[in-house]
């Protein structure tokens, strides 16, 4: 079966890239890539990252609240430690 499917400039370069260094077609590649893909969705049940993160417990910062902690380790740190002891508890 023939697909047709546009990629970005980045990721075309690294499909050929990647066929070039590992001998294969740049079709084997996606067919791979895809059947890899689907298995791994599938071994989760379905679920997407962002689902599973949810799940967690991963609570993401509302609107307003700090702005520096992608660059603040520390306050990273603290934060994590904090909920971290709140489940223990």
């Amino acid at each position: 079966m023939v697909s047709s499917f546009r990629l970005t400039d980045k990721e075309e370069k690294l499909l050929t890239t990647l066929a070039r260094r590992t001998g294969q077609s740049r079709s084997e590649l996606v067919r791979k890539a895809i059947e890899e893909y689907g298995a791994k969705l599938i071994a989760q049940g379905g679920r997407s990252s962002l689902d599973r993160l949810m799940e967690s417990g991963f609570e993401p910062i509302a609107s307003g609240g700090d702005t520096d902690l992608s660059t603040n380790k520390e306050k990273q740190r603290k934060i994590i430690l904090e909920k971290l002891t709140k489940r223990r508890r």
